[in-house]
């Protein structure tokens, strides 16, 4: 009996110790839910397998004579460049020297690409005086949550609606040349059926006229008699006498 009190005693103790040594789990009330945008960076990852942590630098305004070259050279001395694009203006005149609206830059690091944003924005280019951008200030902005994809889908875009605009602008100058040329041909029909018309009523004039100038055809003093001759209905049978007289009479009187 007191081994069967001593079994019970221990399984007791035993008992209470594992529930002494485990303790609960209590969960964390405010847990952090992750955004769409942090998920996609986390898993966003570029050729080589790694995180994509690359920023995006947007130039709203590329100062006087400068070109990829020369940007890229100024901001590698802040940290590595990837990727430059520059959107060329149009060009008035052959001649122009070719000028850039706007731009964008990529660095390797996200940090370092804020970092120059806040220190270059609304500062002095500088270097050399003799540079011709030397006075321009910088006006540089940081893309968040932009990638260089977007930009390509927004070049891709933006050329689309340019040829679709071009194929618009010659659709609409070809109706214009069909119609103009349309009006030419209806204007020449006109003039001809008008010249033509014009043509026939001289003509016809030109006839009266000349009707009028004919002279009229002569006529004998004899037949203008015998025209106003009036005609008997019955013929006039006059009478021929035969006188016959003394040839002795006549012949002294002639003699």
């Amino acid at each position: 009996m007191e081994e069967l009190k001593k079994k019970e005693t221990n399984s007791l103790e035993e008992a209470s110790n594992e529930s002494e040594e485990q303790p609960e789990k209590i969960e964390p009330k405010n847990k952090k839910i992750k955004t769409t945008n942090e998920s996609e960076d986390e898993n966003e990852v570029n050729s080589k397998g790694k995180k994509n942590t690359a920023g995006v630098l947007y130039l709203s305004r590329i100062p006087n004579r400068m070109n990829v070259k020369i940007i890229r050279e100024y901001f590698s001395n802040f940290g590595q460049v990837e990727r430059i694009y520059l959107e060329p203006m149009e060009q008035k005149r052959k001649n122009q020297p070719r000028a850039f609206a706007e731009g964008w830059i990529e660095f390797k690091q996200r940090k370092i690409a804020k970092k120059v944003s806040k220190m270059l924005n609304n500062m002095q280019v500088g270097g050399k005086r003799r540079n011709p951008w030397f006075h321009e200030l910088w006006n540089i902005k940081y893309l968040k949550n932009f990638k260089w994809t977007h930009l390509n889908e927004k070049l891709a875009y933006e050329q689309e609606s340019r040829k679709q605009r071009l194929r618009q602008e010659v659709a609409l100058a070809k109706k214009e040349a069909n119609f103009y040329i349309q009006n030419v041909e209806k204007n020449e029909k006109r003039k001809r059926f008008e010249r033509k018309q014009n043509k026939d009523e001289t003509e016809s004039k030109n006839d009266q006229i000349s009707s009028k100038d004919e002279p009229l055809p002569k006529t004998s003093q004899n037949d203008d008699d015998e025209a106003f001759k009036p005609k008997n209905k019955h013929p006039v049978f006059e009478r021929k006498v035969k006188v016959v007289g003394n040839d002795s009479f006549l012949k002294q009187i002639f003699s």
